[in-house]
């Protein structure tokens, strides 16, 4: 996911789509030396520096006023901070909602966070005030804002109800009034004499001395509404759409946004700079977008597993396609098509971790601590000391990128395309392309010459190009049968070259023999580097492995194996729980469904022996959990013991939602007639009403429950009801958890735990086993699809 930071220009109500202009990539003839260039004006691109990676989605961004860093907050209750104090997280405590939103102490030193159910955890100097845990709320939380001076804070809840603590004043709520989408967040006035509610339409809502400065009520949306932030003086508001889009009201600046851009996860929060000359969006996966005097500090999206060294590394989820050394250490980091980076003797520094919108193809080395990696797209990323000079994403490129060169001194780079085409950036003098002429096989890569005034580009026919003052000394080009070369490695000593072959074979041309050093490619060779001494090479395989040659020290590799689900979020919810049936006053207790009253839950049904629902669902996602995880999922469980109480139908959906899953499904056995057997996947129809809004999931749901009921049947055996639904598809409009759902979600009724036959099959182990397989494979060929 790309960092960019756009120019300031005025907007009162605009959805911000930051449009890269098209730039015509002129094509300029090969040769030794060419007159004209093909540099292109630099893009902001992002430069990340992290700290360690976490597998639970973001949900809050808190500045630290103090500092001008920030913390990043997780629905787990993880905290990250960034150029600001740590001060303790919720992450080692057993939470009974997922953390939704916090908020930081006013002037710094502490911050709170606020789960669904209304939890309130304080850290720092942050003094806890009371909460809403453990009381009937209603609707989940969903914003957070302290008074000034710290000694109190609001909560706000999705149906627009507004909890006070501390010197937080009641200022009045919507609770009792008709909302035509749900309430998403909130923030205070200066003096902490009023507030404002944001829905998630766009509709704003003013309390105390809170003035209305415009709302995106009337519009239509691409995407919802999530959040809102103040301007210091309390004179505007901005709002933040999923999608990135900003829009600014009153005093509020508009400085850019993420609308339009490809965005590997949903925007959820926003944050105002102290000042209120910028702000900062967070995406669900920990990625940060900053604009205006917003300073990028580090995310949570981009920092690399760790690697011991020398000792093989753990999986990677992606093939390797870069081996980068480092020139201070001796060392060198492995980077795979997704952007991590695994680092073998040299410092962790970061990686794009899967966030670029095309894949990763290249990398180069910079003079110290640092490296860029390069995608397909020309999109750049730097890292280290490293610094961005502009990338080629967002132009139009007649042919993808396939590798990059950096100059010596670390102050410019080049990208070359398949084409041959060069685009130079920095101090990178553009010495000529291929561009537009006709060549035999696609070129592979590019390296500088010592003094960074020319380049070669080589072919995958072995096929060498000199351009600048780089001396052609041979090629491959001409050989048939010979194995496709992969990379050209320049020796800074001779000022010749070596060609690496896909086979692993080298040939040097007035560059030495290297022999053999340690190490196995595992696979075809795809990249090579030169130790920085230029005395040696580490060759690179697919699979992640590096040999080395000559006077490289081998100090590592990768072992590659591709999980189907990585990078994927599953949401399970084992239906009722085990103490529900002796807590009558909290699941009898009303919650909106979305357009209609059901219980908070229910306490399930059994079979005639007396095996419990709650029971067979807890027992059944716990399979399929591991199942999942270990396809690399992330999963995330409504209630993890069968021993409690809850959560209301209304709040399991909500945890689905907060972590953007990328399917949801709640398990449960049906409690049907003793004549009526088989299994049943409930699909939702479309539900709009004052607290949701389904139609976008509808068809994702759909085509998740047949994905579902042909893997179920198949692995289990059993058959579609006889007594509901359609060939094992049913679609209801009267289930909350569904009609709630902003993700695709469905569920499913294994079996009828009434029916002597199906009871049979619940009660069996190797049974649930199946069922839980079943599941899987549906989920799994849902995602894959």
């Amino acid at each position: 996911m790309r960092r960019f930071r756009a120019r300031r220009r005025p907007a009162a109500v605009a959805l911000a789509a930051v449009a890269l202009a098209a730039v015509a990539l002129a094509a300029v003839a090969g040769g030794s030396a060419a007159a004209g260039t093909s540099a292109l004006p630099a893009p902001r691109v992002l430069a990340p520096r992290t700290q360690p990676q976490t597998f639970q989605p973001a949900t809050a961004v808190l500045p630290d006023t103090a500092t001008g860093g920030y913390w990043l907050v997780t629905t787990s209750g993880g905290v990250f901070s960034f150029d600001a104090p740590f001060h303790g997280s919720a992450g080692t405590y057993t939470l009974v909602q997922p953390v939704v939103t916090g908020t930081s102490v006013p002037g710094g030193g502490g911050y709170w966070l606020a789960a669904a159910d209304g939890a309130v955890f304080s850290f720092g100097d942050a003094a806890f005030h009371g909460s809403m845990g453990g009381r009937m709320i209603g609707a989940p939380v969903v914003g957070m804002a302290a008074t000034p001076n710290g000694g109190g804070y609001w909560l706000a809840g999705a149906a627009g109800a507004v909890f006070s603590f501390g010197d937080a004043a009641a200022l009045g709520s919507m609770a009792t009034m008709h909302l035509n989408r749900p309430v998403v967040g909130m923030a205070a006035t200066p003096d902490g004499h009023g507030y404002w509610l944001v829905a998630a339409d766009g509709g704003v809502f003013t309390f105390g001395d809170a003035h209305f400065f415009g709302s995106t009520g009337s519009l239509v949306l691409n995407q919802p509404i999530v959040g809102m932030a103040a301007t210091p003086d309390g004179h505007g508001y901005w709002l933040v759409a999923a999608d990135g889009g900003v829009f600014a009201f009153g005093d509020a600046a508009f400085f850019g946004s993420m609308g339009g851009r490809p965005l590997n996860k949903p925007v959820v929060a926003v944050a105002a700079t102290p000042d209120g000359g910028g702000y900062r969006l967070l995406g669900a996966d920990g990625g940060v977008f900053d604009f205006g005097d917003a300073a990028y500090h580090g995310s949570i999206s981009l920092q690399p597993l760790p690697v011991p060294s020398p000792v093989p590394a753990p999986l990677s989820h992606r093939p390797a396609v870069a081996v980068v050394p480092d020139r201070v250490t001796g060392g060198y980091q492995v980077a795979d098509a997704g952007g991590q980076a695994y680092p073998f003797g040299a410092p962790t520094l970061g990686g794009t971790g899967g966030q670029s919108p095309s894949p990763v193809v290249g990398a180069a080395a910079a003079p110290g601590h640092g490296y860029w990696l390069v995608a397909a797209d020309g999109g750049v990323f730097a890292f280290g000391d490293a610094t961005t000079w502009g990338s080629a994403a967002g132009h139009p490129l007649a042919a993808p990128v396939v590798g990059m060169a950096a100059t010596p001194d670390g102050g410019g780079y080049w990208l070359v395309a398949a084409d041959g085409g060069v685009f130079a950036f920095g101090d990178a003098a553009f010495a000529g392309s291929l561009g537009g002429h006709p060549i035999n096989a696609p070129v592979v890569g590019i390296a500088s010459t010592v003094d960074g005034r020319g380049y070669w580009l080589v072919a995958a026919d072995g096929g060498v190009f000199a351009f600048g003052d780089a001396a052609f000394a041979g090629s491959l080009g001409g050989h048939p049968g010979s194995s496709p070369t992969v990379a050209l490695v320049a020796d800074q000593v001779t000022g010749g070259y070596w060609l690496v072959a896909a086979s692993g074979a080298v040939t040097g041309f007035d560059a030495p023999e290297l022999a053999p050093a340690g190490g196995a490619l595992t696979g075809a060779a795809v990249a090579a580097a030169a130790t920085p001494d230029d005395g040696g090479l580490w060759l690179l395989g697919a699979a992640g492995g590096v040999a080395a040659r000559g006077d490289a020290t081998w100090l590592g590799s990768l072992d590659v194996q591709v999980l189907p689900l990585a990078g994927k979020v599953v949401a399970l919810d084992p239906g009722h729980d085990g103490g529900n049936a002796g807590a009558p006053g909290i699941i009898d207790q009303p919650i909106d469904g979305g357009g209609f009253t059901e219980p908070c839950d229910t306490a399930g049904t059994e079979t005639a022996t007396g095996y419990p629902e709650h029971a067979f669902n807890f027992d059944v996602a716990q399979r399929l959990a591991a199942i999942l995880r270990s396809e690399g999922a992330t999963v995330v469980l409504t209630r993890t013991t069968d021993t409690g109480v809850g959560p209301c139908v209304n709040v399991r959906a909500a945890i689905g939602n907060a972590a953007h899953a990328d399917a949801a499904v709640s398990i449960h056995a049906d409690g049907g007639p003793v004549t009526g057997s088989g299994f049943d996947v409930i699909e939702p129809l479309p539900v709009i009403s004052s607290i949701s809004d389904n139609t976008s999931i509808v068809a994702p749901s759909a085509a998740l429950a047949v994905d579902i009921r042909n893997a179920f049947q198949a692995d289990t055996g059993e058959p579609p009801a006889n007594y509901v639904g359609t060939d094992g598809i049913d679609a209801r409009s009267d289930l909350g958890g569904l009609n709630l759902s902003t993700v695709p979600k469905v569920l499913i009724e294994c079996a009828n735990m009434r029916n002597g036959g199906d009871a049979a099959n619940v009660e069996s182990a190797s049974w649930r086993q199946a069922a839980a397989q079943g599941l899987a494979d549906g989920i799994t060929a849902f995602l894959t699809s």
